[in-house]
């Protein structure tokens, strides 16, 4: 099966920008790399399945909606943010659609007991170009957009229904159908810049070293984390973390790249890899302490190995 993936998309079309201009380039290879982290061609795709922060369902009453354009293609971009430069309200991502797929997804939610309806005219926003211009830059895979669910006042009740959503979904990863969750690892206002730091080492931990059993309990209770409603004052980029989560149930975690632009983690996570690799950051590890790690492994091996000649020439 395909890993489910949660990406933090950045503020606005920024990532974008920087690739552009050549600003913050350690976070625009982070997007860059993410495909040959997960392990995958883009040409062994069938489709992207996105879920983004920035479409809810209209109401707790109200089905998911997931995009279903009638010709095939998406016809639009939903330039969903203020304040860019100009050039960024033309930007293009010219994907075709897969009307297949959505059918999929809406058979699967309805037999988990959760509505669904196809949408015809909603175009893909910022939370799904963004990232996936950088992923994907080709725009040769199909893609469509699948909708949060509302949010409600509870937060252990919003996390619950998203890993539920994930779950529901994870069928869809035997299928040939990336799952990428597109939100922020943090997305409010901090009291104190240490508390950043702070609630993102617990999120790591919670992603890399704990059971998956208890990790769905630690998401359940994300608000309980350390400066949780700091990190996230209303909780819709933080959730599609579980939705990943939810479709990889039983499977590790990894962070796949972390960095920081101001007060937004950049934050890559994957769930479900079939073989982690040790150039992956581990909670707590900063990529200079990576960078030592792997020098110690390299030297622990090649003394390993010269150990195991003299014994065979002994």
């Amino acid at each position: 099966p395909f890993p489910a993936l949660f990406v933090s998309h950045g503020p606005g079309p920024y990532p974008i920008c920087w690739q552009r201009d050549g600003n913050h380039q350690d976070l625009v290879q982070a997007y860059s790399g993410i495909m040959e982290q997960l392990q995958l061609d883009p040409d062994e795709l069938k489709c992207v399945l996105v879920i983004s922060a920035h479409w809810e369902s209209e109401s707790e009453a109200s089905n998911l909606r997931v995009t279903c354009p009638p010709s095939g293609k998406h016809p639009h971009l939903l330039y969903d943010y203020n304040g860019f430069p100009d050039y960024t309200y033309q930007l293009e991502y010219d994907c075709p659609s897969a009307p297949e797929v959505a059918a999929r997804v809406q058979l699967l939610l309805e037999q988990a007991g959760l509505g669904c309806t196809l949408d015809p005219s909603r175009n893909l926003d910022h939370g799904v170009f963004v990232p996936l211009s950088m992923m994907i830059p080709q725009a040769h895979v199909p893609v469509i957009q699948l909708s949060l669910p509302a949010l409600s006042e509870h937060g252990s009740t919003n996390a619950e229904r998203c890993l539920a959503l994930g779950r529901a979904l994870a069928p869809l990863r035997e299928e040939g159908i990336l799952i990428v969750a597109s939100g922020s690892a943090t997305h409010g206002r901090f009291r104190q810049p240490e508390h950043a730091g702070t609630f993102m080492e617990e999120l790591k931990r919670v992603v890399t070293e704990v059971s998956p059993a208890d990790r769905e309990v630690a998401l359940v209770d994300w608000e309980r984390m350390p400066y949780a409603r700091e990190a996230h004052g209303r909780e819709e980029h933080l959730l599609p973390l579980h939705v990943a989560a939810g479709a990889c149930a039983g499977e590790e975690g990894c962070v796949l790249s972390h960095g920081w632009w101001n007060n937004l983690a950049m934050t890559h996570i994957a769930f479900g890899l079939q073989s982690v690799s040790y150039t992956h950051l581990r909670a707590h590890e900063t990529p200079e302490h990576l960078v030592c790690r792997l020098l110690l492994e390299k030297k622990k091996k090649k003394y390993t190995n010269k150990k195991k000649t003299q014994v065979w020439q002994n």
